[in-house]
């Protein structure tokens, strides 16, 4: 979906093509439910990556609001690690 969404709004800025992008997650980068996403262009082979939350002194942002969602309707952190596997 998210490739889609990237080819169907950006054209490369190396090669000004539209629709050449690859976009995928990089798996091995995931801290939580924070991750990196890169966008590589089929065409020249540049790539643009970003991570999915903001940073915060205490680890990423979407970290934090989930777990303090998540204690606020009463859930521990033993069943958080089984809500997000």
């Amino acid at each position: 979906m998210l490739n889609n969404i990237f080819n169907n709004i950006a054209k490369c800025r190396y090669c000004d093509r539209s629709f050449c992008f690859d976009v995928a997650e990089n798996k091995s980068s995931r801290r939580g439910l924070a991750s990196s996403i890169s966008a590589t262009c089929k065409y020249c082979g540049s790539s643009h990556g970003s991570i999915t939350s903001n940073s915060v002194p205490a680890g990423y942002e979407v970290n934090l609001r989930f777990v303090y969602g998540m204690r606020c309707i009463g859930i521990e952190k033993v069943q958080l690690r089984h809500f997000v596997r």
